[in-house]
């Protein structure tokens, strides 16, 4: 099929996104393994780094998602509920990215021709069958309740070291003192950014910031669209200058009050709305955190970069739009 490789892209980052709940990770991941492969075969390497950070987006949407679980603990509501209404605007996301492959691909493409696959896809697919039993599980253990969200983490950790140790024998016991001295120092990173959030977020409320905003907003219209729409267009711009986790802390407590008690809107509406206009910042500058890892990694310059990556923050864009007059997009699995 046409720029086969370029939805190989897309969808190893939906599968990842199912595993992962990083953006970044995901981001620095696909771009280390992607965008060689596909300027290897004859795409521009900017739009290759380009189609993995805005495919990045998916990481932050489809479940399990480290902004869901930080929005569930900050709004207090079901991390479940959160979940599952990631993923319809996921799968959305995923197919109007979809098309702008078959729109880009051709223009991004220059000289060469793709290759077939050198084994069937059946036989491919059988060898990941087991791989891709874990976002199976971490979904459905907490869309079921057998497992709390926290708790489907560690089975599903647990799941990836008996497969890779034992069945796939591509983990060694070697390796584990660098896989935990990573996962503390990625987990020590959350917890000072969430540290100086806090702090940043007190010198807010003191001078009371977040209150005027909110209450601007609210003296402006009665229309809970009408807020909501106001929010996403609030949270773009912060996104721009602030840390995705850092504005959900500061932000979240005042205007969710505000949407729930003057507007009615449902808390896991409302939190799908924000985390993924939050993670529109990803991929916008002056921040743009997840240009610069698919920048920096896939060792392209970043003016080559943005060249295409508008379109991709776009089609965000319209999916989120979708979800704010259409709620019903994120209870269709609640």
């Amino acid at each position: 099929m046409p720029h086969s490789i370029a939805y190989v892209s897309l969808t190893s980052n939906l599968m990842l996104a199912s595993i992962m709940g990083s953006a970044t990770a995901q981001i620095a991941i696909m771009s280390r393994v992607m965008t060689p492969e596909m300027e290897r075969d004859g795409y521009d390497k900017g739009f290759a780094a380009a189609l993995t950070a805005g495919a990045g987006l998916l990481g932050p949407i489809i479940p399990p998602s480290m902004v869901f679980i930080i929005y569930g603990v900050i709004a207090q509501v079901s991390i479940g509920a959160m979940f599952m209404g990631g993923i319809l605007p996921g799968l959305v996301l995923f197919v109007l990215i979809s098309g702008l492959i078959a729109l880009l691909a051709g223009r991004a493409r220059k000289k060469g021709m793709e290759e077939r696959a050198s084994i069937p896809l059946w036989k491919a697919t059988r060898g990941a069958l087991l791989t891709l039993c874990i976002p199976v599980v971490i979904v459905g253990g907490i869309a079921f309740g057998i497992v709390t969200p926290t708790e489907s983490a560690a089975v599903a950790t647990l799941m990836a070291l008996i497969l890779g140790g034992l069945f796939f024998r591509e983990l060694r016991w070697g390796q584990f003192p660098g896989v935990l001295r990573r996962t503390a120092r990625n987990t020590s990173i959350v917890l000072f950014l969430i540290a100086a959030a806090k702090a940043f977020g007190w010198v807010l409320i003191y001078n009371q910031i977040p209150q005027q905003e909110a209450g601007l907003m609210q003296g402006t219209t009665e229309s809970p669209l009408v807020f909501m729409l106001l929010v996403f267009v609030m949270l773009i711009v912060v996104g721009m200058v602030l840390d995705g986790i850092a504005a959900l802390i500061i932000l979240v407590p005042i205007l969710l009050l505000v949407a729930q008690q003057s507007y009615g809107i449902d808390p896991i509406h409302f939190g799908i709305v924000t985390c993924m206009t939050l993670s529109l910042g990803l991929l916008t500058p002056p921040v743009g955190a997840g240009l610069y890892v698919a920048s920096t990694i896939s060792n392209v310059s970043l003016p080559r970069i943005t060249k295409w990556i508008m379109p991709f923050v776009l089609a965000a864009c319209l999916v989120i739009l979708a979800i704010i007059f259409n709620p019903w997009l994120v209870s269709v699995f609640r």
